[in-house]
């Protein structure tokens, strides 16, 4: 178990299995890096993986607002001491939307992202229907207000009744990271994106639609939109093996 030490006296909980190249692996909202230990039983074998708790998530303490920006810095002044070499992103759901900003942002070196069920809006609106409903993400936050714990299980077992969390964030940091999810919109920052993208996505998704990768695989120059047919949110759980060709062959 190891802490990377944050401003405010927080610490920042990280795995680093393997070596090799470093692979960064970004979970999603309301997990913890824990979602990817089948993942990194193969891949720690050719690379360096190293998988933080998001702040806020698993054993890492939450940033003072939650913000976007905030988990950026908090996750580059980790990078920035764990490696000088340019990394590859792997995020997962709200994870990837993180992997965006991160390499929108250019303040570490990302030599190329993968992003699995991913977006760069969660929400739908007038001009992006790609997206949830805004009034779902709304009767969504009415539930997590009375009954918190119970929400976030029922949304984990929507995506996967056999796997859940075995550390749930605290009620204040879930609900920061719903709002979170209502108002990011990554597309004006997408046009500073130029590195390799394979985006993996289910066609069954009903957390983020498909429709939102192929937005993503439109607008980025160098980008790939790979299907997991009758897939859902998480296929990585639902079919790993697929999805370790699909890393390996980009990964190559």
């Amino acid at each position: 178990m190891s802490f990377f030490p944050l401003p405010q006296s927080r610490g920042l909980h990280y795995r680093c299995l393997g070596q090799g190249a470093p692979l960064v692996l970004l979970h999603g909202w309301s997990y913890c890096g824990e979602v990817f230990d089948k993942l990194a039983g193969s891949l720690a074998h050719h690379r360096q993986l190293l998988i933080p708790d998001l702040p806020g998530h698993g054993r890492s303490e939450a940033a003072p607002q939650q913000s976007l920006g905030e988990i950026c810095a908090d996750l580059e002044a980790w990078l920035a001491a764990r490696t000088n070499e340019g990394v590859v992103i792997l995020g997962w759901s709200l994870g990837g939307q993180i992997a965006l900003a991160l390499a929108a942002r250019g303040r570490i070196p990302v030599k190329s992202l993968i992003l699995i069920s991913s977006t760069p809006k969660f929400t739908a609106s007038a001009d992006w229907t790609f997206g949830l409903p805004e009034a779902q993400l709304r009767s969504m936050q009415r539930h997590f207000a009375r009954n918190p714990q119970l929400c976030i299980q029922q949304f984990q077992h929507n995506i996967d009744a056999r796997r859940s969390c075995p550390r749930l964030p605290d009620a204040a940091t879930a609900a920061r990271g719903l709002e979170l999810l209502g108002s990011i919109d990554l597309r004006p920052m997408l046009s500073g994106i130029t590195c390799p993208v394979l985006l993996l996505h289910g066609s069954q998704d009903n957390v983020i639609p498909r429709s939102a990768s192929g937005y993503l695989s439109r607008v980025l120059p160098d980008s790939r939109l790979e299907t997991l047919e009758g897939g859902g949110h998480a296929p990585f759980w639902e079919d790993p093996s697929w999805v370790l060709r699909q890393l390996e062959a980009f990964l190559s």
